[in-house]
């Protein structure tokens, strides 16, 4: 059995799936330079990327199962994103992922440390052309949706707890009488 290249990925993680998704349908696939690839996909470029290869008798079945998922990839570009999905980029309509910028991760993790509530970052780039935006918020939920005023007051038992330990925060450090009587939750 003699084998042909399929494809040459750059991208490790893109050679992977492309192999994956090439066994899951029945189509035997493998890729070299695996082994460089697991100790560290950095070295594509010296390796010239992460070729995939398939029998010659299925190189046919396998180029048209891959054109398949990629004109339902062009299909998914076309429509808009549902909830919960990642959005495609405005300018190119390019794949995007999280902006990453070491400054604000450094700073994000200590505001995350010392409050203890996450600040997440919504500022997207796209991975094709490099262009860096914030995707449009959703609208709010409405108070029907919700099931209750939100602006309205809000009374109760947890509430008065809570305002009498936030009003103990300048003191920090100090006993108070009532922290000796009243169990702590």
């Amino acid at each position: 059995m003699s084998f042909v290249r399929l494809a040459n990925p750059l991208s490790f993680n893109a050679a992977t799936a492309m192999v994956a998704a090439l066994n899951g349908q029945g189509i035997y696939a493998f890729m070299g330079n695996e082994h460089v690839g697991r100790v560290n996909p950095a070295y594509h470029f010296v390796v010239g990327g992460f070729p995939v290869y398939v029998a010659a008798a299925e190189l046919e079945l396998a180029r048209e199962y891959l054109q398949s998922i990629e004109s339902e990839w062009a299909a998914r570009k076309t429509r808009p994103p549902a909830d919960g999905e990642v959005p495609d980029c405005p300018a190119c309509g390019g794949e995007s992922h999280p902006r990453k910028n070491w400054l604000l991760t450094i700073l994000t993790n200590f505001a995350v440390t010392l409050t203890g509530f996450p600040v997440p970052s919504t500022r997207r780039q796209c991975v094709e052309c490099g262009h860096v935006w914030r995707p449009g918020g959703r609208e709010p939920f409405s108070p029907e949706e919700l099931g209750y005023d939100p602006d309205g007051p809000v009374e109760g038992d947890f509430v008065d707890w809570l305002k009498s330990k936030v009003s103990r925060l300048r003191s920090i450090g100090y006993e108070h009488t009532a922290d000796k009587e009243e169990p702590r939750p």
